[in-house]
Parts: C-alpha cells; structure tokens; sequence
C-alpha cells in the first residue's frame, strides 16, 4: 500500500553491524556516516545492556537508512537487509539514479549531529529491529 511504512524484524550479531560500518566507511570515505555504537567487553550478557544496545543499533540503522540516498540504497545495505534479488535490482536501479541526482556527498562534517530527516526521494521510511547478543 503506498505511504505505508514497512517494519522489518532483522536478528545480526554486534560484529556484522561494525562490519557494515567499516564497510560503508572505505567505500564512502567522504561520507559523515552515523556515529557507530561503542564495543563493550564485559557485561554483555546483562538484559540492560543488551536492550540499550539494541536499541542503540536500531537507532543506527534507522538513521542509516534515511541518510543519503546513495549509502541507503547501495548493494551493501541491502546485502545486510537479505533483500530479495527482485527488491537488490530495483534498489541497484535506483543508487544509479540517486548517484545522478546527488550531488556528491555535501553531508555534515564527521563531528556534526547526523539524525537528520531523510533526503527527499527516497522511499518510505523503513524501520527495522534486532536482536543482539554478546
């Protein structure tokens, strides 16, 4: 239905949301990618902790995904997501189109806030939940 958000339920380990972020940050090198949640060695079992970072990771996500066009939209967003190959093409068609009518990474600086609202054109907003252990 068009206008309805979308909720996904997606279960990735701490490890595979940093390798992301290393990911996204050497193939966009210029981009004020969201601040990534901090590694925590001990107390990682504890259900307050493992909420927040939850939470925290969802927050990440969130702001990843309405970020810029381009970084939503890339192969590597969508190969974290499992999207279908149907829904991987037509996102592929789309970075192509928003790498056309993006000017070139004219985001915030690494130290500035990055929750901003999403860029115009970009579909509905997506949100999505996990669920993450140690």
């Amino acid at each position: 239905v068009p206008g309805e958000v979308t909720r996904w339920v997606i279960y990735r380990r701490y490890s595979k949301f940093h390798d992301l972020h290393q990911t996204l940050q050497k193939r966009f090198p210029h981009a004020a990618l969201p601040a990534f949640p901090p590694k925590r060695i001990t107390g990682v079992m504890d259900p307050v902790f493992v909420e927040g970072r939850r939470q925290d990771l969802e927050n990440y996500l969130n702001v990843l995904l309405n970020f810029n066009p381009v970084i939503a939209l890339c192969e590597e967003v969508a190969l974290f997501l499992e999207l279908p190959e149907s829904v991987r093409q037509q996102l592929l068609h789309l970075e192509a189109e928003a790498q056309v009518t993006s000017p070139p990474f004219d985001l915030p600086g690494k130290n500035e806030q990055t929750d901003m609202a999403p860029p115009q054109g970009l579909p509905p907003r997506r949100s999505s939940q996990q669920t993450v252990g140690g």
